[in-house]
């Protein structure tokens, strides 16, 4: 039905190798009369599978970019409910008797709160708006040192089993974001074996492309060398089609309320921020291997990338904060813990209400805690403001969401200058000790 003027024309369809492989094919037929009445089929046969892997890589890509903005933006406004949440359940929690019922209700909420504050993290990290800096670390005593926290991941019929060499070098990520990304992957090996197993844990170091040739890396690796991490189990393993979507967001096998279907997405958001690359293996029966590569980075460069000291101080007998966010809820939280831990506290609901607080205060300010994304000025215009108006003045942000170019300039010069929200109230009142006992909390320059 698609011969038109003796013509089939632009037919996709996927063909066989003779090495096994599947290729995307366009075809082409054309109809010739011959001076015997017989019919002549002409054609052509065409390899169409980079343009099209190509197509479907940008389409991918614009989905993805999607779902990452509707993430932080979701993430964004849990954070603050969360906030608000963790801060009120604390106070409930040291106002009921020990013991009670009220007391075990309460402690329950706090324990969900914050299972959704680890939730919405791997969201932010997903949507790539989490503030993190890599740093050069040591691969094999950082991984060696996660050994119990993996431990406590696994149920007693499934063994954990390490092959780490003794020196897998130096790599650049964030602490918590290797440990995130072991823990991801162990506990998706422990769930592809319900019947119990082994899951392997290996570290060390490679080359590519002589180490590296006959896996699927994403993206592809430049020649050099590279520290990995992989975990591999003997579970129910994938197909192929399962394979082409593990790392879609919200995509997974799991039944129903079982998993957030986060796993593998935050894995490859963590990889793509340390400039890694990740290769999964896996065949219906045959289990699964997740292979993770990371460039290495000489050690010294952790002594040049160190930010310069400030020596500690002595605080103020009764420092002054400046609490700045346009969530009242938060707000509230915030200074009424701050108030009880002894701290003089004023407070505005938005950056102009912030300038106007400052400006009349006439005492000294020691430190401004201010939320990043605000109405009319965001935080670190006010910060960047109040650095001018008053130098002697600290600066903490804090914030659920963030685009990190307008926080990552702060958090290069002083890691400690942010604080993501959600945070329990204990959390805020320990960095704003450290942040006064440091002196300045501003960027340098």
């Amino acid at each position: 039905d698609r011969m038109e003027a003796g013509a089939l024309q632009g037919i996709d369809t996927p063909l066989l190798r003779k090495d096994g492989a599947t290729v995307h094919a366009r075809i082409n037929l054309r109809v010739l009369p011959v001076p015997s009445g017989a019919v002549l089929l002409v054609g052509t046969v065409e390899d169409v599978s980079v343009p099209l892997q190509a197509q479907e890589e940008s389409v991918h890509a614009q989905k993805m970019e999607a779902v990452s903005r509707f993430a932080a933006g979701v993430a964004h406004d849990y954070n603050n409910l969360l906030t608000s949440i963790l801060g009120e359940a604390r106070q409930l929690l040291s106002e009921v008797r020990e013991g009670s019922a009220a007391h075990a209700s309460t402690s329950a909420l706090l324990k969900a709160a914050q299972e959704a504050a680890r939730l919405t993290q791997r969201l932010l990290v997903f949507a790539r708006s989490e503030v993190a800096r890599n740093e050069p670390l040591e691969l094999t005593p950082v991984v060696r040192g996660l050994e119990e926290h993996l431990l406590r991941l696994l149920p007693e019929d499934v063994e954990l089993r390490w092959h780490v060499e003794e020196d897998a070098g130096t790599v650049s990520i964030p602490p918590r974001h290797l440990e995130n990304l072991l823990a991801n992957l162990v506990t998706n090996a422990r769930d592809a074996m319900p019947a119990g197993g082994a899951v392997v844990v290996e570290v060390g170091r490679c080359e590519a492309p002589e180490e590296t040739d006959g896996m699927d890396f994403h993206p592809p690796v430049p020649p050099g060398g590279y520290a990995f991490v992989a975990v591999g189990d003997r579970g129910v393993g994938m197909n192929r089609e399962t394979r082409r979507r593990i790392f879609d967001p919200f995509f997974t096998t799991k039944p129903a309320g079982q998993a957030a279907g986060l796993g593998l997405t935050t894995v490859h958001a963590l990889v793509s921020r340390a400039r890694g690359h990740i290769a999964v293996m896996s065949a219906p029966a045959y289990g699964t291997v997740v292979r993770v590569l990371l460039p290495l980075c000489h050690p010294d460069d952790a002594r040049r990338r160190a930010p310069p000291g400030r020596a500690e101080q002595a605080p103020p007998a009764r420092p002054t904060l400046l609490v700045v966010d346009d969530d009242a809820a938060v707000r509230h939280v915030m200074v009424r813990y701050l108030s009880r831990c002894g701290f003089h506290v004023l407070e505005a609901h938005d950056g102009v209400a912030a300038k106007e607080v400052a400006r009349a205060h006439p005492e000294r300010i020691d430190l401004l805690v201010t939320d990043v994304m605000m109405p009319r000025v965001r935080g670190t215009e006010l910060a960047d403001w109040m650095r001018e108006a008053r130098p002697d003045t600290g600066i903490l942000l804090v914030s659920g969401y963030l685009d990190s170019e307008s926080v990552q300039a702060w958090v290069d010069q002083d890691p400690e200058v942010f604080l993501p929200k959600p945070f329990e109230p204990e959390e805020l009142a320990e960095r704003v000790r450290r942040r006064l006992a440091r002196g300045r909390g501003r960027r340098d320059g």
